[in-house]
């Protein structure tokens, strides 16, 4: 039927998008050009991220960001935390919160995203960064985003790496560099912004496809 026709071409698509991306890290030019780079607010990028994914999954978030400016490309720093948003909504308990917090350190910007899983076993912090890995045979998916998703944060000079593990949850953090913009006039604002997302929140969305489009 029309349904069914629909979730496989979008499934086809998906497959596409990942080849290309993973073709596109190997090939010998420059992954990702100077002019893709630019100055924006971390933060407002998260809560984009997060009200799409709340939408999608009727999830809520316990949010707590320092407001930032790195300098990194969006486009691709938006694909690597929707990954990892998508990933915590996966393996997290319906009724409990997925945190999302960020704070400046040095001339870093650090995000930890906790999902409240069963946790990874420490012998395996490192292979699930690997391509093509996945946690069982069984598993969704084709073994690529989480590679990618480090790929695209050590392009622009971050890292992407689990925090720490156990049976209430995985941590996973990452870190940007800050821009210019942050640098040179210190910290936006000295307060740490917390919320809850809850879907009634009042932000200015981009169109997801605006976020990730190639």
């Amino acid at each position: 039927n029309k349904i069914s026709l629909l979730k496989s071409a979008n499934f086809d698509v998906e497959v596409i998008s990942k080849i290309l991306d993973d073709a596109r890290v190997h090939t010998k030019s420059s992954f990702i050009k100077k002019e893709d780079k630019g100055s924006f607010l971390f933060c407002e990028l998260i809560e984009q991220l997060l009200f799409a994914a709340e939408k999608r999954a009727k999830t809520s978030f316990s949010v707590d960001l320092e407001r930032a400016f790195v300098f990194a490309d969006k486009i691709r720093i938006a694909q690597s935390i929707s990954n990892l948003l998508d990933n915590a909504i996966k393996y997290s308990k319906s009724d409990v919160s997925i945190e999302v917090k960020g704070w400046i350190s040095g001339d870093k910007y650090i995000c930890q995203i906790k999902d409240t899983g069963p946790g990874i076993d420490p012998c395996c912090w490192e292979t699930i960064f690997r391509k093509y890995h996945r946690a069982s045979i069984s598993s969704d998916g084709f073994g690529l985003g989480l590679f990618l998703s480090r790929k695209y944060l050590e392009n622009d000079g971050g890292s992407l790496f689990v925090k720490e593990s156990g049976p209430n949850g995985t941590t996973f953090e990452l870190n940007l560099p800050l821009s210019k913009r942050t640098k040179d006039s210190g910290r936006v604002t000295p307060q740490l912004e917390k919320q809850e997302f809850d879907g009634d929140a009042a932000f200015q969305i981009l169109n997801t496809s605006d976020l990730l489009l190639h």
